[in-house]
């Protein structure tokens, strides 16, 4: 398949990339038609997308954890993302867990970027009774080379 095949192939219309990445869209569909990462930004616009449209395989696929593997985290993501109803035991244990505002992110911002570094800003609302009102960021400083290693399906 050539790379223009490829690219129609992306579940995503233009219009619905360009409204979260602007003019780097393109990086953000060349991603997730299975090609390599050209930056750390460009996989962490793809993984936001993936929040965004709850794709708890390609979360786990593009995050290296040796503990698990990618089936277990994509279980885990499913749970995150409220595909799945987690078992009553985990539910009880992961009850004030602020990972679960990234069920409805809204947007991404870049803070910084250094070479592999990336700072960045994932902003979501503060839960399900309160989704008219903006929560907090989640702002982190990440090493993501181990992310674009795993993007090598060219």
């Amino acid at each position: 398949m050539d790379l223009e095949e490829r690219r129609a192939k992306c579940p995503l219309t233009r219009e619905q990339l360009e409204s979260d990445h602007g003019e780097k869209w393109e990086d953000v569909r060349d991603i997730l038609v299975g090609l390599r990462a050209t930056s750390p930004e460009a996989i962490m616009r793809a993984r936001f997308t993936a929040l965004r449209f709850q794709d708890p395989q390609f979360l786990a696929s593009t995050e290296k954890d040796e503990s698990q593997s990618i089936r277990e985290r994509s279980k885990q993501w499913s749970y995150t993302l409220g595909l799945e109803e987690m078992p009553a035991v985990d539910k009880f244990l992961n009850l004030n867990n602020d990972a679960f505002n990234l069920q409805k992110p809204i947007s991404f911002d870049v803070l910084a970027a250094e070479g592999e570094w990336l700072e960045f800003r994932i902003t979501c609302p503060l839960g399900p009774k309160k989704t008219s009102v903006e929560g907090p960021s989640w702002s982190m400083c990440y090493p993501v080379s181990s992310l674009l290693s795993l993007l090598v399906q060219e």
